[in-house]
């Protein structure tokens, strides 16, 4: 339970696509399989009153006059999501975790690794943001010296991709900038792409949650 209260919601892809509909969304990016157009256009009427008894059963909306409304606190977490102008996908080893970020309010969503279709969306603060790519490694605890120190053996070694943290565009999924944790040996450098440009650096924690923390503070132009 995060410090609003509330748990992680769990629904199905569909469900998730007809509740930003209903939020008047039109466009969606983040998720691994997009089918979203196909859901909204290809489903019977019949089908989704199936929908809404599933969210209905779930507490997610309410009927109210012979209409639906999103129930509090899921609105909450949808209102952000349609907020958000930028985007956080952390990816390491096949995992992805997309983070969505609205004026000081952050939304995980994460997709099941068991059951195709099944989605949790968590609301978080800016520190359980950190904390969580910390806990889940995709930040490394430990930090790196510089790769171009003089040692030719610090050349040969093999460069293993850790995690990759890129900043997007909820609109369109354009990259605005990417972090690429790099391993080699008992060495931990940083790929800094920005601005048409790349910069390799020593990794420092210090230094990456400056970025992160830059990401979670920019405002939409």
């Amino acid at each position: 339970m995060n410090p609003y209260g509330w748990k992680s919601f769990y629904m199905k892809e569909e469900e998730f696509y007809l509740l930003l509909a209903g939020k008047g969304v039109r466009r969606w990016y983040g998720l691994s399989s997009d089918r979203r157009e196909s859901f909204l256009r290809d489903t019977s009427k019949e089908a989704v009153y199936g929908v809404l008894a599933g969210l209905y059963q779930k507490g997610y909306v309410d009927w109210c006059e012979e209409q639906v409304a999103i129930a509090e606190p899921m609105d909450v977490i949808l209102q952000a999501l349609k907020d958000s102008a930028y985007c956080v996908m952390a990816e390491q080893e096949g995992e992805r975790q997309s983070y969505y970020l609205s004026y000081g309010k952050i939304v995980l969503l994460e997709e099941s690794k068991r059951q195709r279709g099944r989605l949790k969306l968590t609301l978080l603060t800016k520190e359980e943001f950190l904390n969580n790519l910390w806990e889940e490694g995709y930040l490394p605890k430990r930090e790196g010296v510089t790769a171009f120190d003089g040692q030719e053996g610090s050349r040969v070694k093999k460069v293993y991709d850790r995690a990759i943290l890129r900043f997007l565009q909820v609109e369109d999924g354009r990259q605005m900038e990417r972090l690429i944790i790099k391993e080699m040996g008992m060495e931990v450098l940083v790929t800094w792409e920005h601005d048409f440009s790349e910069e390799i650096l020593p990794y420092q924690k210090d230094w990456c949650e400056k970025r992160l923390n830059q990401w979670c503070n920019r405002r939409q132009k």
